[in-house]
């Protein structure tokens, strides 16, 4: 039929050119990505076999010394200071000072358990926060 003609041209009809007049760019187009981006894909999940557990990640034993104590290497977990938590240690701070020992019994009063450390490296952190948005020289 038409492909036996070898005097048959191409009509634009039959070929799926992307339009300019649509709201895409040809630049766009040109650039548009054929398939999704890996991280939008849902994360892979072993299939479970009838019977069989996977093992427990946070399962795995602690090591041992050779004096016989139990050394956990698993990371502590880290969360952020809850809004209670960072007013009663600006309270502490306004009543005593840079006095860390004291911020923590007063803190441990209002029933926040906190180590001297804690809050030593939450205040250092905080000045150095408040100097960067203030945009203050050191």
């Amino acid at each position: 039929m038409a492909d036996d003609d070898p005097d048959h041209f191409i009509d634009s009809d039959d070929v799926d050119m992307p339009s300019t007049s649509s709201g895409s760019s040809r630049r766009r187009l040109a650039f548009k990505q054929p398939h999704p981006v890996l991280r939008d894909r849902p994360p892979f999940a072993p299939p479970v076999i009838m019977g069989m557990s996977l093992p427990d990640v946070d399962a795995t034993p602690p090591d041992s010394t050779s004096n016989g104590s139990l050394i956990d290497n698993r990371p502590k977990l880290r969360k952020a200071w809850s809004y209670d938590e960072v007013c009663v240690f600006y309270e502490g701070m306004k009543i005593h000072g840079k006095d860390f020992d004291t911020i923590v019994r007063y803190m441990a009063k209002r029933k926040i358990e906190k180590s001297r450390e804690h809050v030593k490296t939450f205040f250092f952190n905080s000045v150095k926060a408040y100097r960067a948005l203030l945009g203050l020289a050191e």
